[in-house]
């Protein structure tokens, strides 16, 4: 919803917030990170972990403002991902 100028003010104020919002996602105290494709399947942003390689292999995801290709790339705390709208954290 690219035109959300011409909704209603407050349904904009609405729509701008949820579209800020940030999924965290937090590594267990043992864990050092998150392999990209399993990241992707824990937000629920894909339906399969196949889904997640075809979708990394395509350039459709973004790490830290760059697109990354590495379907196992070691997500870390303080990452950040970016797929179709959605926004991730690894905290």
């Amino acid at each position: 919803m690219e035109n959300y100028q011409y909704l209603q003010p407050e349904t904009q104020k609405r729509y701008l917030w949820i579209k800020t919002l940030m999924e965290v996602f937090k590594l267990k105290a043992d864990e050092e990170y998150i392999e990209l494709n399993n990241l992707l399947k824990a937000f629920g942003w894909v339906a399969t972990g196949g889904e997640a390689k075809i979708r990394i292999d395509q350039g459709e995801v973004t790490v830290n403002g760059e697109v990354e290709t590495r379907r196992r790339k070691k997500m870390r705390t303080g990452d950040t991902v970016l797929f179709e709208d959605m926004k991730g954290k690894v905290e």
